[in-house]
């Protein structure tokens, strides 16, 4: 999963707000493995760490808009 805009410090910060953010993206992560048998391998906050990976489909909160 890839948490774009989240800041590098995101998993290790023990303030309120990033604690909110690991439990949202803990619950996200097991409703999108088990709705869809996808494997979820972890995150990342930086699309560059994503390359050379192969993905059968990319899904994204953000709203589709016309070109």
């Amino acid at each position: 999963m890839l948490i774009e805009g989240a800041g590098g410090d995101w998993a290790f910060d023990e303030g309120p707000l990033a604690d909110a953010m690991r439990d949202r993206l803990a619950a996200l992560m097991v409703l999108v493995e088990r709705r869809t048998n996808a494997t979820v391998l972890g995150t990342t906050g930086d699309r560059e760490q994503l390359l050379g990976w192969r993905f059968d489909r990319e899904l994204s909160g953000r709203i589709p808009v016309a070109a």
